[in-house]
């Protein structure tokens, strides 16, 4: 089976539950929730509680674009240049690349549209871990995309020993 699939119905799993927490929240929501939070992860800035929808909807277009981009070679801009003769080896790194996005950035959202609902403030881990996980993800890839440009062969992790 291919190990992307689970990994997406995670992410698109993710994408309904921030919908799902907003609906059942939705009755008991008070008319002004946070929107804005600062550095520490406390609130700074109040809205209307449609507003939520706003995140949501953000994370919404952010799956389909993130499903959607890797289709299309030219409008990524990668370390490397994607050429006939290494596009098969890129292009497959560029799906899971999105794919391993999907699961950094979504459930961001989720934990941001969970606090609102909540009324609480997002915690000083949240800033780090954003930073940490977005920037090491893409480091990681702009790192395997050279060497696969370099080598010419994508080495993917195996579970079995090599003989």
């Amino acid at each position: 089976m291919n190990w992307r699939l689970p990994l997406e119905i995670v992410a698109l799993f993710v994408v309904a539950a921030m919908i799902w927490l907003a609906v059942i929240a939705w009755p008991t929501l008070p008319d002004r929730i946070p929107t804005h939070y600062g550095v520490s992860g406390e609130p700074n800035s109040w809205g209307s509680k449609s507003t939520i929808w706003i995140l949501i909807g953000i994370g919404s277009v952010l799956y389909g674009l993130l499903s959607l981009l890797p289709r299309f070679d030219g409008l990524w801009n990668l370390p490397v240049a994607i050429t006939p003769e290494n596009r098969a080896r890129l292009m497959p790194l560029v799906q899971e690349m999105s794919t391993v996005l999907k699961l950094v950035v979504l459930p961001i959202f989720l934990w941001i549209v969970w606090c609102q609902t909540q009324q609480r403030n997002l915690g000083p881990w949240l800033l780090p871990y954003t930073l940490v996980s977005s920037i090491g993800t893409a480091i990681f890839y702009q790192v395997r995309m050279r060497r696969v440009a370099a080598q010419g062969t994508v080495s993917l992790p195996s579970s079995r020993p090599e003989v």
